[in-house]
């Protein structure tokens, strides 16, 4: 497959499909390397590693998954988060951050790269490349696709399995309301007039999100 790598004021270089036939704006990415402003550090995002999206011209790194964080309301939720994450940062304050790497290909800490110590919370996280590392990053994965003999619609198939991928800020936060249902239901008086509890809330349409995302392998999770 024919690529070509596409440079937005030296702030964003995209790798994207060749098609004469569209206007630079509307190329599939196929991975992007972009810098963090006022920072030097560059994160690199890679399609293959993101198990649901498709292919589109909007690549690109979210707030929630390179910064996802909650603040459980009790120890036992905090025990409960920490126990889905393989790796993740806990604030004396009780919330606790990680990066789900959803197409996020994994690098060092901000302070790695550069240095010195960001007091950003989101440069926590080991995401982050020099300039010159990005850029081997986007050669490698052009690499790949200049091999790559399927066709276009086959594009969105090509999925890579990520050993660092965790579950999404929106599926940690769906579990811990499901678990307040449960210990709501759980202190609700029986009915006065029949004697018999309420019916327990339906977990049926969150349990069916939950279920596209990957269990985290029982592996030592990492608290840094």
């Amino acid at each position: 497959m024919k690529t070509k790598l596409q440079n937005w004021r030296n702030k964003d270089t995209s790798l994207v499909i060749d098609n004469q036939a569209a206007r630079a704006a509307d190329r599939i990415v196929l991975a992007r390397m972009t810098i963090q402003e006022g920072t030097g550090c560059w994160t690199v995002c890679d399609l293959r590693l993101s198990p649901y999206r498709a292919p589109s011209p909007y690549l690109h790194v979210s707030a929630d998954t390179i910064h996802a964080r909650v603040k459980p309301e009790t120890p036992e939720d905090a025990a409960f988060v920490r126990s889905q994450l393989r790796e993740f940062v806990e604030s004396p304050d009780g919330e606790i951050r990680w990066c789900s790497y959803d197409g996020i290909v994994r690098g060092r800490r901000a302070e790695e790269v550069v240095g010195y110590r960001h007091e950003w919370a989101q440069h926590d996280h080991p995401i982050f490349f020099t300039k010159k590392e990005a850029e081997e990053q986007l050669h490698q994965i052009a690499a790949y696709w200049a091999a790559f003999e399927g066709d276009l619609a086959a594009v969105g198939s090509i999925k890579l399995a990520s050993e660092y991928r965790q579950p999404s800020m929106s599926s940690i936060q769906t579990r811990l309301i499901i678990r307040q249902m449960d210990r709501e239901r759980s202190v609700l008086p029986k009915s006065a007039e029949s004697g018999v509890a309420p019916a327990a809330p339906s977990h049926d349409i969150i349990s069916a999100d939950l279920s596209a995302e990957e269990p985290v392998p029982p592996v030592e999770r990492v608290r840094t």
